[in-house]
């Protein structure tokens, strides 16, 4: 789906692959590219995700925004991305709920260092807004950054993460945790 604003997305499972090549700003995702106050649940993505440029780059839903939910999901697909928000289940979730999510998959990110707010996580690349939160979620995969702000879960959280895990190895130049890998905002 390229675009759901308020819809339901349920019990799919999807393979292929999805591949995105437009200069920056591309959301790609195995199930959603773009959510805005929608629910996706209990989805398997399978399909590799490969952005060649910048963009919000996933295995679930690329850009989850205002009021998303995004439950019982596992991403199995490679996640290839090249810059900005790259995430096994959410490239990037502003004022967004991820629960009972799984990444299996290897998460890479080979974008070049810049000024831009780069995140690469096992579950979001990064998530904004104290209203935000991660709960009951794990991955196993291999995360793999060339950029800042790195994270078994997420690669920058300004919301709240509770009762998740990681055993999967965790490499990026800094701002490199095994759950999170840069904290924005006081809470």
């Amino acid at each position: 789906f390229g675009y759901v604003n308020g819809g339901k997305i349920r019990n799919l499972t999807v393979s292929g692959s999805v591949k995105t090549s437009t200069g920056s700003s591309a959301y790609a995702a195995g199930i959603v590219a773009y959510s805005k106050g929608g629910t996706v649940e209990n989805c398997v993505n399978k399909a590799t995700v490969t952005a060649t440029a910048k963009g919000y780059i996933a295995g679930v839903v690329a850009n989850a925004y205002t009021g998303t939910v995004i439950q019982n999901c596992t991403n199995q697909g490679a996640i290839n991305g090249n810059g900005d928000y790259v995430g096994g289940i959410a490239g990037t979730a502003s004022t967004v709920t991820i629960e009972n999510c799984i990444n299996q998959a290897a998460i890479t990110n080979a974008g070049t260092p810049g000024v831009y707010s780069y995140n690469t996580g096992g579950i979001a690349g990064g998530v904004s807004m104290a209203a935000s939160k991660i709960a009951r979620c794990g991955n196993t995969g291999i995360i793999s950054s060339t950029i800042k702000r790195t994270g078994g879960i997420a690669g920058s959280v300004a919301g709240t993460v509770e009762a998740c895990f990681n055993t999967g190895n965790v490499t990026g130049i800094y701002a490199t945790g095994g759950i999170v890998g840069g904290f924005a905002g006081k809470d």
